[in-house]
């Protein structure tokens, strides 16, 4: 019997160990959104996926759908953004968070390609730029109001649209500055609503 192989790109939010060798990844990918795919004798040290479904790294991965969840074949590291921002605590805690949050509250196998696509451009931003401690918040406030919208739990406010739409840069973090305190209420009154 063949089956049909899944390629996607995805970052790897978590894992947790099965068996004696074998993983448990939560992936959030372009094509598939959230996965929990299994990857066998990950553990061993001649796998050849070991180094590539490290938590924090964005990852090309093959798929295989099995009868309860997914098996993964393949897996190449792309880039990890633990390891793009070690020198940086502050936003390695930021990005374990925002990754955590991700894990719970993303539903399994709904596709978000505009979700992904959001976290792709922050993190790329995030990984290649050196931002101040402000900055550093002001990025996590609209990276969070930006998921939150995305996935329908922020209501409209006057200057929302510049929020969700503009480019990263100092620009939008002189917008957040501005507009902190409906920012911040919404993304709180979002947690509220989502039972985070």
């Amino acid at each position: 019997m063949s089956y049909h192989i899944y390629k996607t790109k995805g970052f790897v939010l978590g894992n947790r160990n099965v068996d004696d060798s074998n993983k448990y990844f939560y992936i959030f990918t372009r094509e598939l959104g959230m996965i929990y795919g299994k990857a066998q004798s990950v553990r061993d040290i001649k796998s050849k996926l070991k180094g590539n479904l490290i938590d924090f790294s964005f990852s090309s991965v093959s798929l295989v759908r099995g009868k309860n969840l997914w098996r993964i074949t393949s897996a190449e590291c792309e880039y990890n953004l633990y390891r793009e921002c070690e020198n940086d605590k502050e936003k390695i805690i930021f990005i374990a968070r925002v990754f955590d949050l991700l894990r719970r509250f993303i539903p399994e196998q709904e596709k978000n390609s505009e979700l992904f696509e959001i976290l792709l451009n922050a993190f790329n931003y995030l990984k290649d730029n050196n931002l101040s401690k402000d900055n550093l918040k002001n990025f996590e406030c609209v990276l969070l109001l930006r998921i939150f919208n995305n996935l329908g739990y922020i209501e409209n406010f006057s200057g929302i649209e510049k929020l969700i739409n503009d480019d990263w840069g100092e620009t939008l973090f002189s917008d957040v500055k501005i507009q902190n305190k409906p920012i911040i209420q919404a993304i709180n009154k979002a947690m509220r609503e989502s039972h985070l």
